[in-house]
């Protein structure tokens, strides 16, 4: 028996080692897979994180709409609303005549046109004018 151990010691010492291998390569392969299972986990949190802040941001810009309020502090931070440029708001495209429209390889609306032409008209019921608002907060 012991014969057979020292013939076979390289052996088993090389079967030592490839379990050793084995067991870490495991260990590394099972690491990776909780890394990878917590980083998809963060992931989905920052994207669910930055939805609510968009829904706050936005609820926030309406409430100082209608309460017309052009800025406010919180808690060190300046909530300042602005008015952006009046942006054409297309309620029906097929009602637009051809004049009013570019084409290239998808037909567009032409919307400076429109605007220019609303100058000129008031009766114009295929589109309308939207007031944009803008939310900016700066720490004090």
């Amino acid at each position: 028996m012991e014969l057979w151990i020292i013939e076979n010691l390289p052996s088993l010492q090389m079967d030592k080692a490839k379990t050793i291998v084995a067991i870490q390569t495991a260990e590394i392969e099972l690491v990776e897979s909780d890394l990878y299972k917590r980083v998809q986990k963060l992931k989905a949190q920052l994207k669910q994180e930055e939805a609510h802040i968009e829904w706050i941001k936005e609820n926030t810009k309406q409430y100082m709409i209608e309460k017309e309020m052009k800025s406010v502090d919180i808690s060190g931070q300046k909530l300042t609303l602005k008015k952006t440029s009046w942006k054409l708001k297309v309620l029906d495209e097929e009602l637009i005549p051809s004049v009013y429209k570019k084409t290239k390889e998808v037909v567009t609306i032409d919307k400076k046109a429109i605007k220019e032409a609303m100058n000129l008209w008031d009766n114009i019921n295929w589109v309308d004018l939207e007031q944009w608002y803008t939310l900016s907060i700066t720490a004090k």
